[in-house]
């Protein structure tokens, strides 16, 4: 007698990494996306030193050691930057997240706070087609 495995649902509330993968997937294979690239925050502490993954500068910020940076940097047809922040409902942008999203979307970036595959899909597609209002107008 085989056994049967228990009977599992997909959570309701993936986490983050799950979000991420499916959302990089979706990346991959959307016509208008370039580039998709993944950014690990944060630091280690390897061999008694703290070592950061990376300093962020943004004009007119101190640099940033190791956070700030948006989970997701994009480049759409056109050269245009995106950034995009991957978030479980109810999850909210850090400080330093903030100042790198606004800092992208002063530049002329699409920067997104996003939950889905189909919120970043929805946030290419409302930026690109605000962009094309504004050349018209």
């Amino acid at each position: 007698m085989t056994t049967k495995r228990p009977f599992r649902l997909t959570p309701a509330n993936p986490l983050e990494v799950d979000r991420q993968t499916e959302i990089i997937e979706y990346l991959r294979h959307d016509p208008r996306v370039l580039i998709v690239m993944r950014i690990n925050g944060g630091g280690r502490k390897i061999k008694g030193f703290w070592v950061w993954f990376y300093r962020l500068f943004i004009h007119g910020v101190d640099p940033m050691d190791g956070k700030g940076c948006l989970d997701l940097l994009i480049m759409l047809q056109g050269g245009i930057m995106g950034a995009l922040e991957v978030k479980r409902p109810k999850e909210k942008l850090a400080d330093e997240q903030k100042q790198f999203s606004a800092a992208v979307a002063s530049g002329g970036g699409l920067s997104a706070r996003i939950e889905t595959w189909m919120d970043a899909k929805t946030a290419i597609d409302e930026f690109l087609n605000r962009s094309i209002e504004d050349a018209k107008n």
